[in-house]
């Protein structure tokens, strides 16, 4: 492996509501680690854009984004970006957000569907799993006719909730249709799919572990993998980041990629 080039392109500072640490230290913690580059990807949830002022934190993040490229510049690539939650639902403040600043990275995902509760705060008695899973994959399908990203983050993000908190089996076989035509229509886009490293619990018996994931990505002709820790505090930064380049050459990619002006930049493993 590469080890100069091994970065973090999901990492969330204070600028995010449940994140804890400054911008300028999570590079520093980058440093210690001897990492490449980060990409900072402050929330941005687009169906309470006005509600939480997200236009004014991301304009902060940015601010100080370039302050930290400046003071960085010998030593790391800072990189900055936003992660749109639910750009679909709300699709004129997901190009508000954007037009923001000069982001290099675009992360787009789904933490709530519509009218639906976070996935963890569903009631699952009440609920058919795979209804909500079936919902899920139809409003992914719509993120990405949508289409105004870079990299699709952690797809397998409910089942960090039905399995890892839940406890709840979820059978492959009824979701693989699916799962496989957003990889393929991703593919299609020369979208990116974000390997999430802290979403690493799944049986490998699981089409949406990340081992598999990569697999069928690569055999429907996927390109671009950005790989994410999705850090919430800086110790941790690049969780389990090397591990996860390594299931990356196994499922047959040479390369990951991280977004500088929104351009992919590929690096070899």
């Amino acid at each position: 492996m590469n080890r100069k080039f091994i970065s973090d392109s999901h990492i969330h500072s204070d600028n995010s509501s449940h994140a804890q640490d400054p911008i300028i230290k999570i590079c520093e913690s980058a440093l210690a680690l001897d990492l490449f580059s980060i990409t900072i990807v402050d929330n941005c949830e687009c169906d309470k854009y006005n509600e939480r002022e997200y236009k004014k934190s991301l304009r902060q993040l940015f601010f100080e984004a370039v302050k930290a490229q400046s003071i960085f510049k010998k030593n790391l690539n800072v990189l900055c970006g936003v992660e749109l939650g639910q750009p679909h639902i709300n699709p004129s403040a997901a190009i508000d957000a954007i037009a923001s600043s000069d982001f290099d990275f675009i992360l787009a995902s789904i933490h709530r569907l519509k009218n639906l509760d976070n996935f963890l705060d569903i009631d699952y008695s009440d609920s058919n799993v795979y209804d909500v899973l079936d919902n899920y994959f139809n409003e992914v399908l719509d993120l990405i006719d949508w289409g105004n990203f870079n990299s699709l983050a952690h797809l397998n993000y409910p089942l960090k909730h039905l399995t890892g908190n839940l406890g709840i089996y979820v059978d492959s076989e009824k979701i693989l249709k699916k799962v496989r035509l957003i990889l393929e229509k991703l593919a299609n886009k020369d979208k990116a799919l974000e390997i999430n490293t802290s979403i690493n619990s799944l049986s490998n018996s699981s089409i949406l572990s990340n081992s598999n994931l990569l697999l069928e990505f690569k055999k429907l002709g996927g390109k671009y993998v950005t790989i994410g820790s999705g850090a919430h505090e800086s110790d941790q930064l690049a969780f389990n980041v090397e591990e996860t380049v390594k299931t990356l050459k196994e499922s047959g990619f040479s390369e990951f990629t991280v977004f500088k002006r929104r351009v992919p930049i590929c690096l070899p493993i």
